[in-house]
This record gives structure tokens, sequence and C-alpha cells, in this order.
């Protein structure tokens, strides 16, 4: 379908104006996503620091009392003087005095605090070996004691073999324990106890990571944003959801599982897009390590929403383009009427001059209707003056015309007297020649005397001459 003008005019523009809109609209979009983006990273960065080294902190006080406790035995041993009972008693007073400790216990090689296993086989605290062996726990706001158990066990004994086997500070990952009959998941750091460069025991603290996972629930980003903490091996330590503490993360066994243990397990911070078990949903996760003296990090990592970090800039989206869908309309109304204005113009010059082209040479200013002083105005002045020109060539034209029908007529006029005449004369000449006829017959008669006479003539002198060459 072949566009009028008027269609021209709006296409054009509205297409134009269009473009523009959309570049402006990709632009801010472009830009508004990039800056919400950048705002999150930093959010999520400045709360996973800032979470990663609370966690820390807290967790260092758990390690150093376990310090506290193996220097203490250290140099009992060291100056000659262990004493189990004064031991016992320092163990029960740190468990008091200090409530986030699930736990206090220290656990010797055989005879290696004082020699002395063999006197307390059986006995309180000790199991059959008599080994040293105390364990102080705290349950219901109370402070019992009891023997450690499975401590020689590979797995379950992992709270006193690592250590002991590496000769390094450890801080186990977290796991369920029965205290006193509550299952709690907690962790437990320990520390070597080095008697002569060789290990021949260890003092450890158990706390509780409910304490942890309370700190961790604060986290609040976005609308439902979150912070979790994860162990070297990506069991989850704390988490808003409680149904996930305890289990590893998600991420592990997806793809990205390993790299991201790989870097929990190096102590990197970093930032990636992933998807959440949690949220099911594509997130923005940051991470920040949580050391904890020469122990293995455990990571602690906040979750966003992606769709929360750009809410912000969807709604300046949406606000831009209903604004600039607006603004299109309002664009397009306005184009329409001036294009109105300026095609109407030209759409009554076209017919005057359609009508001008089929002859009628009436037309006048006044029907261009155009009153404008503009480009449109010109133009109706100078058809007006062309077709004004044309009518009075045609006008004359039509009066010379006139003179040369009368000048024809009078031609005529003429022209028929002058054949009368001209029959006259005709007639005359007829009659003329009759006579012509006549006289000439008569003229042959004497022309035929004339020449005999002349003859005569002729002869009388020849006889003449003769009779005088004779003489």
């Amino acid at each position: 379908m072949r566009l009028r003008l008027q269609g021209k005019i709006i296409v054009l523009v509205l297409a134009v104006v269009l473009v523009v809109f959309i570049a402006i609209i990709g632009a801010t979009m472009t830009l508004n996503r990039s800056e919400s983006m950048k705002q999150a990273e930093e959010l999520s960065i400045s709360m996973a620091g800032e979470y990663a080294n609370m966690i820390a902190g807290d967790l260092e006080k758990g390690m150093n009392t376990a310090r506290t406790v193996a220097f203490a035995l250290e140099g009992m041993v060291e100056n000659g003087t262990p004493d189990r009972g004064l031991a016992n008693s320092m163990l029960a007073s740190i468990i008091r005095q200090n409530p986030e400790l699930t736990a206090v216990w220290t656990c010797w090689e055989p005879d290696a605090f004082d020699g002395k296993d063999g006197e307390f086989a059986g006995k309180d605290l000790h199991d059959a070996t008599g080994r040293f062996i105390p364990y102080w726990f705290r349950k219901d706001g109370k402070v019992y004691s009891e023997a450690l158990v499975d401590y020689d066990k590979p797995g379950d004994g992992d709270y006193y073999l690592l250590a002991k086997n590496s000769g390094k500070e450890t801080m186990m990952e977290p796991f369920a324990y029965d205290v006193g009959g509550i299952k709690t998941l907690m962790t437990t750091m320990t520390v070597p106890i080095k008697i002569g460069g060789k290990v021949a025991g260890t003092a450890g603290v158990d706390i509780g990571l409910e304490k942890i996972n309370d700190i961790t629930k604060k986290v609040s980003l976005y609308e439902t944003g979150f912070g979790r903490l994860m162990s070297n091996t990506g069991i989850v330590a704390g988490h808003k959801d409680e149904s996930r503490v305890g289990s590893l993360a998600g991420e592990i066994g997806e793809r990205g599982g390993d790299e991201m243990l790989r870097r929990i397990q190096a102590g990197e911070s970093w930032t990636d897009e992933a998807w959440s078990a949690a949220l099911k949903k594509t997130t923005y996760k940051s991470y920040s390590p949580v050391h904890v003296g020469e122990t293995a990090p455990w990571s602690f990592s906040t979750v966003i929403q992606e769709d929360e970090i750009l809410a912000s800039s969807n709604r300046v989206l949406k606000i831009t383009a209903l604004i600039s869908a607006l603004g299109a309309l309002l664009i397009a109304a306005s184009v329409w009427l001036i294009a109105r204005s300026v095609v109407r113009p030209v759409k009554t010059v076209a017919g005057l001059a359609d009508r001008a082209r089929q002859g009628d040479l009436t037309i006048t200013r006044e029907e261009f209707n155009i009153k404008s002083r503009d480009e449109l105005g010109e133009m109706a002045d100078s058809l007006a003056a062309m077709i004004e020109a044309q009518a009075d060539t045609v006008a004359g034209i039509q009066a010379l015309a006139n003179t040369v029908s009368s000048t024809a007529e009078g031609l005529a006029a003429l022209s028929q007297e002058a054949n009368a005449s001209m029959e006259e004369v005709r007639s005359h000449l007829s009659e003329a020649a009759g006579l012509s006829e006549s006289n000439a017959a008569s003229i042959e008669e004497g022309t035929a005397g004339v020449e005999e006479v002349a003859s005569g003539a002729q002869a009388m002198a020849k006889a003449a001459m003769e009779g005088a060459a004779a003489g």
C-alpha cells in the first residue's frame, strides 16, 4: 500500500523517535544494571567480610581457650607437677566461666600425663585404660563431667587423632554429637600438647554452633538475601533455613561445586552468580574466608537473589519505558497534527492545480485558504499568480481569436463580391470574345485584300525595274 505524504511524515518521524527511545532505554537499562550489580557486589562483599570476621572472632575465643588449657597442662608436666585433680578443677572452672563453650576436655597418650594410668583405671572420669581423658560439658545450664569415648577410633575419634597425628591445631567439621543425651551441632577445636617435641596429648573445646547460626541469621540483604557459614568441606554450619544446617551446601555435586570447595579450602574471597538450592533461583554470592588460628579455613557467604538486585533497575526501566511510550504517543499526536497542518494545504493546492490542469482558470487566491506567510503561503501565492497569468494569456488569445474571426468574416464578404465581379467580367469577356471573332474574320478578309494589292505592287515594281535596266 502506497503511503500518502502525511503517513510518510508520521512513519519517518516515529521511526527516528523509536530508535532514539530504544537507545535511551537500552543505555539506561545497561547503566542501571551495571550500577545495581556494582552496589550489590560492594554490599555483599562488605557484609560477607564483616560477618566472617565476627564469626572468626567468636571461634577464635574457643581456640584461645583450648590453647590456654594446653599450655597450662603442658606446664604441669614439664614442671614435674602433674595433678589430675587440679587439672580437672581447672577444666571445671573454665567451662563455668565461659558460657559460650559447650565442653572443654583433654586427652592424653597412655601414661603420658603422670605415669599413673594404672591407678586410675575404671575410676571416675576414666575408662578401663586409666588414661587421663576428662570431658567437662554444659547441659541445661549446669556443668557435668564424664570420660571421653571413641578417642582411639578413626572417624569418631578425629577430635583427638587429627591434632595428635598432625601435631597442628585443628578445627573439626560441624557434627552432631550427643552431649548429655542431646544431639548438638558443634565443632571441636583441638591444640596438641607437646612434651619433649613429641605429642603427648591434646586439649580441646567444643563450641555449639547455635550462637554462630544466630549470628548468621541476622544477615539481611535486600528482601530475601541471607548469609551462610560453610566449613572447609562445604558443610553448612549456619543458615537462616534450619533444615540446611548440618547438610552439604547445595552447590556440592553441581556444576561449579568442586571449584567452590577448592576456593574455600584455599581461603579465597570471591563473588559469582550461582544457583541457590534454598531459593531455587539464580543468586549473587560473595565469599569471605573465616580463619581460626592455623586451622583449615571456613567460609562465610552472602546470598542475594539476582532479581532483587535488579529490582530497582527494573523499576527505573519500567518507568523509563512508560515515559518513553507516553512521549512517543505525544510525539505521534504532535507529528500527526503538524503533518495534517502541512498536508491539508498541500492537498488544497493539489486540488486547485488539478482544476487548473482541466482548464478552470477562474481560481482565486482566496480559494487556497492558506494565510500563513511561510513556504506554503509562498507556494499558494506563486500558483495563484501563475493561474492568473495563464488566465490573462488565454483572455488575450481569445481576444485575438475574435479579431481574426471578424477579419475572416470581412474577407469572406469581399471574396463573395469579388466572385460576383469576376462573373460579370467573365460575361463581358465572353461577349468581347464573340466580337473579337467577327472582327478577326473581317481582318482576315482585309488582310487578304491587302496581300493582293501588295502582290500587284510588287509585280509593278519588278516590271519597272526590268524596264529601267533595259533602257
